[in-house]
Parts: structure tokens; sequence; C-alpha cells
């Protein structure tokens, strides 16, 4: 069946510096992100994202660009922009703990703690490259405070420069399933876009079966078969998360299942109806 209720909402207060500060431990953990639950499952998910985030960046001349990171959290990206290397990199992450760990790893990055949605907290940054905010603007389930941290974000994008993001694209209205994430239609981001001089560049599927799809939005049919699939490697992981051996064993086993169909769907559609890297430039 197809989800027909786009506002439905768990019954548990969702606090966004409670539920992150808790969640985020800062020790470089991919078991603390991503699926949370689903445990070493996200070491394979996270390879698909980074693979996808560089192809999605093809192209730009990150080793001359500085780069501003929303939300790093256990900083998997900025690994990856310390490898390139990138000319600067600056974050902000509603972690305390996060923050404070990122600052130990990365001495040379300007990274602190702050709520996106406060305009005071991005003072003294200046302008980047390129701004992420990778798997982030979903978790702000507010309107009024994901609208002001997209302005306070593109506010950082300078003049020709880019500005990358996350979502998975509901076809006409927000649809908020749980109490911690809320997807926004695509036209939502482009009245906020198209205010900042912003431009959708290209759109690049992350992932089709390796998290989990929304059947409102593209493809509906190839949402709910992926949906199928993944309730049934989800339920298992998350039965067996007592067992982390056997949690482990089978997270390898679902991945590798998934793993040729996945590629294969990244190769050949060009829209998900998961989560989907959305790459803009504000024209000069």
């Amino acid at each position: 069946m197809m989800q027909t209720s786009p506002t439905r909402t768990s019954a548990q207060p969702y606090d966004p510096g409670s539920y992150w500060g808790s969640l985020v431990a800062g020790d470089g953990s991919l078991a603390n992100v991503g699926q949370s639950a689903l445990g070493s499952y996200n070491r394979y998910a996270y390879r698909v994202r980074l693979a996808r985030v560089k192809k999605a960046l093809a192209g730009l001349p990150l080793a001359s660009m500085s780069v501003f990171e929303a939300a790093f959290g256990e900083c998997f990206y900025m690994d990856y922009w310390r490898s390139i290397p990138v000319k600067r990199a600056a974050g902000m992450d509603i972690s305390a703990t996060a923050a404070e760990a990122a600052r130990k790893r990365f001495p040379e990055y300007d990274l602190r703690c702050g709520d996106l949605s406060d305009t005071n907290a991005f003072a003294g940054f200046g302008c980047a490259d390129l701004v992420t905010a990778i798997d982030v603007l979903y978790h702000i389930v507010d309107d009024a405070k994901w609208e002001a941290a997209l302005r306070n974000l593109l506010g950082l994008v300078g003049e020709g420069g880019w500005f990358l993001f996350t979502d998975k694209f509901p076809r006409r209205e927000p649809f908020h399933k749980h109490a911690h994430v809320r997807r926004r239609p695509l036209a939502m981001y482009e009245r906020v876009l198209d205010a900042h001089g912003v431009k959708v560049r290209s759109i690049t599927p992350m992932f089709f079966l390796m998290d989990d799809p929304i059947t409102v939005g593209n493809h509906p049919m190839l949402g709910q078969l992926a949906m199928m699939q993944w309730r049934v490697l989800s339920k298992t992981l998350r039965l067996t998360a007592k067992m982390r051996g056997l949690q482990s064993a089978l997270a390898a086993v679902g991945a590798g299942v998934q793993w040729v169909p996945e590629h294969v769907l990244l190769a050949t559609v060009k829209r998900s109806p998961n989560l989907e890297i959305v790459l803009c430039r504000r024209e000069g």
C-alpha cells in the first residue's frame, strides 16, 4: 500500500539538542550516525555515501576550495576534506560533544557547536566556496527553523560558490512519518534557493535500496519494492541488535545482497525514491 498520511508523527517529543547530543558520541564511530540502530551496516552504507558525494562533486577543484560543513557529527566527511586536502574547512554541529571531539581531531579547522537556525551562531565564519548540508536539513522539523537554517547556510555561499544538500523528496507536500524527520518537496527548497540567487545544477541519487525509501516521491512503484526489502533487512538487524556478532554477520550478508542491484540502479536510473544529493550554484 502507498503511504497516504504525509503528516504522521511519533508521539514522542523531539528535542534536537538532546537527541543529537545523546546520539553523537564524537568517537568517529559510524554506528552513531545514519541508521544508528543497524550497527555495522552503516559501514557499508557509508561507502556508498562517500562514492556518491564524490560523484556529485566530480569536476570541482576541491583542493583549491574552502568548505563549510553543516552538522559534521562523527566527522566522516571531515576526514574526506582533510584527505584532499581542501584549502580551508569549517563547520557547525548542534552536539557539544561532537564539536569538542572534532576540534581535537581537526585543530586546523574552525569547528563549532551551534544551532543552524541561529543567525548569530554564524558570526565570523565568512563565505565558503562549497557549503554542504548532508543529512541534516530534514532533521529540522519546524518549518520556520528549517527555512532559517537554509537561509543561514546560503548566506555563506560565496559568489560563484556551491551548495550541496540531501533529502528524500515527496512529490507534493511534506512527509513527516518520524518525530525527528520531515521530508520536504524540492519545490520548497527551490523557493528559498531562488531568493538567494542559487540554482539547482544537478541531482544525484545517493541510494535506492540501502536506506529507507519513501513511496510518495519519485518512482512510487520502485519505492514500494525498495521499501519491502528494506523492512525485512532493517527488522532483522534491529532484532539482533543485542547479539553484535550475529548482527554484524547479517549486516554483511544484507549489504552483499543489495550491493549489485543498488549499483545497477544508481548507474541507470536518474531519480530515486530514496535519498538524493542536490548540487546548486550561486549565480555570479
